[in-house]
């Protein structure tokens, strides 16, 4: 399972509040612990957890379509 969160507030800057998205993104942790990931601009806070998928010789899974 993956999940993501986020907020935008278009009134003021909050690129540099990283904090808040560190502590949505880790209520989380259960539904993707492998993997994170954050974006940020002056009114977007982003965050990403992902659980990673293997196959059966234990290699990540690939995004599209397999050859």
């Amino acid at each position: 399972m993956c999940g993501f969160v986020g907020y935008v507030d278009l009134h003021r800057d909050i690129v540099k509040e990283k904090e808040t998205i560190l502590q949505m993104n880790n209520t989380l942790k259960k539904r993707g612990p492998d993997e994170e990931g954050y974006y940020a601009n002056s009114h977007i806070q982003l965050g990403h957890r992902r659980l990673i998928i293997t196959d059966a010789k234990g290699r990540k899974a690939t995004y599209g379509v397999s050859v």
